[in-house]
């Protein structure tokens, strides 16, 4: 049996009972098998993007043969499983319509076409969490993008008194955060990311070479912005509060 029947197997469990018990009863059944794992870590960590969407994936659905272009580099259709194709769309996630062509080739002739799409846009439900997945697992198993919100500072003074951090206007727009994981990139508060910010993302990698702060650092506050969008919308204005691999200002 392969990862993808095996992954099935787990997914009919989970979707067969609300119990919270019963579905970390099924999650430990499968803790000794790293390639369900793998395809979990892909499905819940925020930080892995594919740029498959259902508008994408409609255009080419039911296509069946490939034809491999000279540029093309995702894992020939002889020899491929299905984590070569997840670990391809890792690094390869701006849902060109040869990559759409390739999944769609590559579900299409596995016994679970919809359950590989499903992981692949990372819309799958399985009634379960990160929280849970850490929980079964261990803390570190997927990461949890989690952004704070802005509080009073007067029903917080110990969090500000006596200590150095920088006051900018508030802009209106969009709010998220720009991370080094390990480069950069604009997510939403939810975890999606902000495309189409190539030069702003060149930008913090060049601010952060000048100030020294490397990926190898502890771990670091990501930066706090604000987007506001102006006509024309290629036009983008904006406002980073940065901080320091120690977590001051």
């Amino acid at each position: 049996m392969d990862v993808l029947e095996r992954f099935a197997e787990l997914d009919a469990k989970l979707k067969s009972t609300n119990g919270r018990l019963e579905k970390e009863a099924y999650l430990r059944e499968v803790e000794g098998d790293a390639e369900v794992l793998e395809v979990l870590r892909f499905l819940f960590n925020p930080f892995i993007v594919t740029g498959i969407s259902d508008k994408k994936l409609n255009k080419f659905k039911n296509f069946t043969e490939l034809p491999l272009l000279a540029a093309f580099e995702g894992p020939s259709k002889a020899d491929a499983s299905f984590l070569d194709v997840l670990e391809y769309f890792k690094k390869n996630n701006t849902g060109r319509d040869e990559d759409v062509r390739y999944l769609a080739n590559f579900a299409n002739k596995t016994s679970n076409a919809e359950l590989v799409f499903s992981i692949v846009k990372k819309d799958l439900k399985l009634g379960i969490q990160n929280t849970t997945l850490n929980k079964v697992y261990g803390n570190d198993f997927v990461p949890k993008f989690d952004v704070m919100l802005a509080e009073p500072y007067a029903d917080f003074i110990s969090h500000v008194e006596g200590k150095d951090f920088i006051i900018t206007e508030k802009l209106d727009g969009v709010r998220g955060v720009l991370s080094f994981n390990p480069s950069p990139s604009f997510l939403s508060r939810s975890g999606k990311p902000y495309l189409e910010m190539a030069d702003l993302e060149e930008q913090a990698e060049a601010r952060r070479v000048k100030a020294r702060i490397t990926a190898t650092q502890p771990r670091r506050r990501p930066l706090r912005f604000r987007i506001c969008v102006t006509l024309p919308f290629s036009c983008w204005c904006v406002g980073m509060t940065e901080y320091s691999a120690s977590g001051g200002s």
